[in-house]
Order: C-alpha cells, then structure tokens, then sequence
C-alpha cells in the first residue's frame, strides 16, 4: 500500500514510486498482493504479479482462479466447476437471493443499465482491492468486531476504459458507522435498502457461527452518476474478511496511506491480487 512517513522506505519488488516528493520523502506505491490466511503475501519465483487472477473459485479452500464461470442466477460468484458450484450452494443461497433481489429493482439483469452493469463488474474486479481498503480504513485490523460497526461508502465516477470492471475512477471515500449508512441507503433507495441491510445481518450471523467468528461480513456501498439519462447506480458489496488475515502487521503499519492505494489502484487498473 501507499505509505506517507516523511522517510525514505526500501522499495520491494514489483513497485514503483510515485513522481511526488513530499519534503525528504516520498510516496511509494506497490502493486498489491496479499495472502487471505494472514502470512505475508509473495510472489512465487518468476511470477509476475499482473499474471496473479484478481479473483478465485467461491467455493471453500478451492484456490482455482483460472477458467471461472459466473453463477447463472446472480451474476456475481464466480465458480471454476459445476462440483464446486454444487458444494458451495449451502454457503451461496442466501447471498445469491440478495443479488438477485437488487437487480430486480432494474428489472433483472437482461434489463440491466450498462452503468449497474459496470458497477457489478467494477466490484468484482477490484474485491481484493477494496478488501485491503476496508480492513485498515475500517479499523477491522486494530478490532475485529469493527467489521460489523462500520461501513466503506465510496462514489465513483464513470470513465471509459477497455474493460468493463475498470470504468471508474475513485471521487471520494467516506467511512460511516452502520446507522449513518442505513440512513444514506434510505435517502438513495428508499423502497430496498432497509431490506439489504436485514439481509446483510442474516448473512453476518450465518458466517460467523459457520466460522466460530473468525470470518465476517463487512459493508460497502458503492455509487455512481452517469451522463445525461443514465441517472445513478448503487450497489452494495458485502466484505468477506478474515480475522488471521486482518491481524496481519503489514496491515497494521502506521505508513499506510489506505486511500491514496486504493485511487491508485483504480485509476492504473491495478487490483490487488492474493497470492
């Protein structure tokens, strides 16, 4: 992640440093890997990290990320098997009804609006991304239960770009506690955003009590504001976060600049891999 102590930091492998000098220091900005089981993310010998999937098989313990296929129904998980598939489903079911649910306020997804569509697709490609964001903006790093305290809201704006995952830029991030995001969800969807959250709070306890509490759920909500007639899009992102995982020192250092990583990330189309 980005770092912003006025001292000069070694530079790892696969980085680069930004061309902004703050006093004797620098920012330095590294393309992020990390490892979902809390040990220190590295590259195996001869990997490039751009090479690394930026999204893997839903399924438990299946650490397949080649040769995904989306779940049918919600357009969402993504799957390297039909066995996996079928393994999962317990876990997915719930999760899967959300998505569904939210798209049928556009009236499902053969009539979804290209601005929802690249929203959906901006989500998943850059999970990892918003994953690392999540734990250090959040506080889920210092304390677990934070994850279920607090909330990432995050506006977009639309740019063009060749992929359809990275058709965004960051404009602004906004970390509110679950009652001032219930209230901003109202304000932008008064009809379902009530029934998202008590959905969120299902899936949380289900996930916890699956895990003995060391898995959770946290929240994002993300928008976005096109062009004349394209009005706004709105998607809310549930977090899957790791307890070994947050308790990770790399997340926990002081230097780390959350917010200047994650703009970055966006705007080079760089998502955060795990390794």
């Amino acid at each position: 992640m980005t770092r912003n102590r006025g001292k000069r930091i070694r530079k790892p492998a696969q980085s680069q440093v930004l061309g902004r000098d703050a006093g004797n220091g620098h920012l330095e900005f590294r393309l992020e890997a990390f490892s979902p089981d809390g040990s220190e993310g590295h590259l195996p010998e001869g990997t490039r990290l751009e090479d690394l999937p930026t999204k893997f098989c839903a399924a438990p313990e299946c650490k397949n990320g080649k040769d995904l296929k989306k779940c049918s129904r919600c357009k969402s998980a993504m799957y390297c098997s039909s066995a996996c598939q079928k393994r999962d489903w317990p876990n997915h079911k719930a999760q899967c009804l959300l998505n569904v649910t939210q798209a049928a306020s556009f009236g499902g997804f053969d009539n979804e609006p290209p601005l929802q569509r690249h929203l959906r697709h901006f989500t998943a490609r850059f999970e990892g991304s918003l994953t690392c964001a999540a734990i250090v903006a959040l506080g889920i790093c210092h304390d677990f239960a934070n994850a279920g305290r607090k909330a990432l809201v995050i506006a977009l704006t639309p740019r063009a770009h060749e992929h359809p995952g990275a058709r965004f830029l960051v404009r602004s991030v906004t970390v509110m506690t679950m009652t001032q995001l219930e209230t901003f969800m109202h304000i932008l969807e008064p009809a379902g955003g009530a029934a998202t959250l008590a959905q969120h709070q299902l899936e949380r306890a289900k996930i916890r009590e699956r895990h003995s509490g060391a898995k959770d759920f946290t929240a994002a909500l993300l928008y976005a504001t096109g062009g004349e007639g394209e009005g706004m899009a709105m998607r809310f992102k549930p977090i899957c976060v790791d307890r070994a995982m947050a308790a990770s020192p790399a997340f926990r250092d002081e230097t780390l600049d959350w917010e200047t990583t994650l703009r970055i990330q966006v705007e080079r189309d760089m998502p955060a891999r795990a390794t």
